[in-house]
């Protein structure tokens, strides 16, 4: 595609017409972020975008991803920031690649219609909206999958990140969440309000957890003494992580990972060696008030 415009409009496209062999390409060609809508569905087997301008893929017309003949479907971002804010389905199992550095937007309904989406590339794919899955899943294989969107499926993270939210915001997975030994579940903090301060993984169905989990800090936040965060919400939880990173806390105070695999919930609580400190220190002084009436007995008796 040469710029902007309506994709229906024969000379929009280089061969004039339409997509060739099946293949939109959204190419380098634009000069600045451009906007290309359909009112009409489109049946396609690949899609690529190639342009370091933003293409916004829009109009009630949809999209649909299907074999047509010519192998598995896929969407691939070689460079730049794209969105799709027309409806896309698949017809078949389909792969997203995005390349490192580039990020891909689904800001309207994405259907999987029962097949699998597999996530390749080391770049960002965000859902923002409902993404109806009617039996599928997406397979996160590289790369980031984020936003504040709803996944009425599964998800499982082979070995990407989960990041939910825009920094911050809420994920919702409506089926199961698996996590392999290479995934990673990342988790952002930027004050003490679920969603609005900081990103929140809800599971409707089964936490199977593994891999990692980072926790990161927004801004200057600076956790305090009794803040909780329940940053997973699930219906039942089976696994654990394969490690926990957490960030720096003020002195005195430590994180308490004790109830993360019961309740979702990291919390903030005085560092163990300082309430040991306190509690030995007590006890002592009471030794030291002991030791002084005795002390102070023995003189009577002596007297």
């Amino acid at each position: 595609m040469t710029h902007g415009g309506n994709w229906n409009h024969g000379t929009n496209w280089i061969p004039f017409g339409s997509p060739t062999n099946n293949t939109a390409l959204f190419g380098d060609r634009i000069t600045g972020p451009s906007t290309v809508f359909t009112d009409q569905p489109a049946t396609l087997n690949k899609l690529v975008f190639d342009s370091s301008y933003r293409y916004l893929v829009a109009g009630g017309g949809g999209i649909s991803l299907a074999t047509a003949g010519l192998g598995a479907p896929m969407i691939q971002v070689v460079s730049g920031d794209h969105e799709f804010q027309t409806s896309v389905t698949l017809l078949n199992d389909t792969t997203v690649e995005v390349a490192d550095g580039s990020l891909l937007e689904f800001e309207n309904q994405l259907s999987l219609g029962g097949n699998t989406l597999t996530k390749t590339g080391n770049g960002i794919l965000a859902i923002n909206n409902v993404l109806d899955s009617d039996g599928g899943m997406i397979d996160v294989q590289s790369g980031t999958v984020t936003g504040s969107g709803l996944i009425v499926g599964s998800l499982a993270n082979s070995a990407g990140i989960i990041s939910p939210g825009n920094s911050p915001g809420l994920l919702e997975i409506g089926g199961d969440f698996i996590q392999g030994a290479q995934g990673s579940l990342l988790i952002e903090i930027g004050g003490s309000a679920p969603r609005t301060d900081f990103d929140v993984l809800v599971v409707r169905g089964t936490a199977n957890l593994g891999g990692q989990l980072t926790v990161g800090l927004l801004g200057n936040y600076q956790p305090g003494q009794g803040n909780t965060f329940e940053i997973i919400q699930f219906g039942e939880s089976t696994g654990q992580f394969n490690s926990i990173s957490l960030p720096a806390l003020p002195d005195g105070l430590a994180w308490d990972t004790s109830q993360i695999y019961a309740t979702g919930t990291l919390s903030v609580i005085p560092e163990p060696t300082t309430v040991a400190l306190l509690v030995g220190g007590f006890f002592g002084l009471l030794g030291s008030m002991h030791r002084q009436r005795n002390r102070s007995g023995a003189e009577r008796l002596t007297r």
